[in-house]
């Protein structure tokens, strides 16, 4: 997310802590307004950083992550 495509595209996790936060990440598929207006959740790139660093080793999902996943 921290390069020029991932911080104007809109990844699962930002979609995913906008339903969890509510009242952050409102972009739809580009991430600009929120940019713009300083609407990101404060932890969005952390939380992407987590995410999308678990390569081997400890997996899990972007849906536990991010607290959107009900079955754990």
């Amino acid at each position: 997310a921290r390069s020029f495509g991932g911080k104007i595209l809109n990844t699962a996790t930002h979609h995913n802590m906008h339903h969890r936060y509510v009242h952050c990440n409102y972009g739809l598929y580009f991430n600009w307004w929120d940019l713009l207006f300083r609407t990101n959740h404060p932890e969005y790139y952390n939380t992407y950083d987590r995410v999308t660093g678990s390569r081997g080793g400890d997996q899990f999902s972007e849906a536990a992550a991010t607290g959107m996943d009900r079955s754990l």
